[in-house]
């Protein structure tokens, strides 16, 4: 592969699923990434240019077509046969290596986001990716992100509350403490 100049490009507006951008994670042998995935609703303003901006990157390099095994960033959520969110969707995954600086992240405000618990799967984002391109296929390397509102959360877990609402007034059974103190005080291995 020839030495590419790096194209900065910003992404339209997305749905965010997946985020990974506070602390890398691995998934399966690989390196830790910060990463999301992006979710471009059927209509979106901007796709076919930005998706237009990917192919002709890739054409700079490969002139007469890259390899049919290139991987390409671009999914169809409609011929991978998702549903719900997916359905008429193109998404795509941004990543960042583990090893650098996380990308940066900021919300409405244009102050950085810090609470964890503010970006999430279903808000809506923008990102600056690079066009990365190497002989495997091409993909999008995650610079900067900036979260424009929120939105209807795609995965939620129950409160507290709602997991112990129907044990509320319980108590422990009468001499519960003193099986306790009496189970620590005494050498008891577990058979495990």
């Amino acid at each position: 592969m020839s030495k590419q100049e790096a194209v900065l490009v910003n992404t339209p507006f997305f749905i965010v699923n997946f985020p990974e951008v506070f602390t890398p994670k691995a998934f399966r042998d690989q390196d830790p990434k910060y990463s999301l995935q992006m979710i471009f609703p059927k209509g979106t303003k901007g796709l076919k240019e930005f998706m237009a901006t990917v192919r002709e990157t890739i054409a700079k390099e490969y002139p007469k077509g890259p390899p049919a095994s290139y991987k390409q960033p671009f999914r169809s959520g409609d011929k991978e046969g998702k549903k719900g969110i997916y359905e008429g969707a193109v998404f795509c995954t941004g990543s960042a290596s583990g090893k650098n600086l996380p990308p940066g992240l900021i919300g409405p405000d244009n102050k950085p986001i810090l609470d964890t618990t503010e970006f999430y799967s279903g808000c809506w984002a923008m990102a600056k990716v690079q066009i990365w391109l190497n002989e495997f296929g091409a993909s999008l390397q995650l610079r900067s992100i900036k979260k424009f509102k929120d939105g209807k959360k795609l995965f939620s877990h129950p409160s507290p509350e709602e997991d112990f609402r129907h044990v509320a007034g319980l108590e422990l059974p009468d001499g519960f403490e003193e099986e306790e103190e009496e189970m620590a005080s005494s050498e008891y291995t577990f058979p495990f």
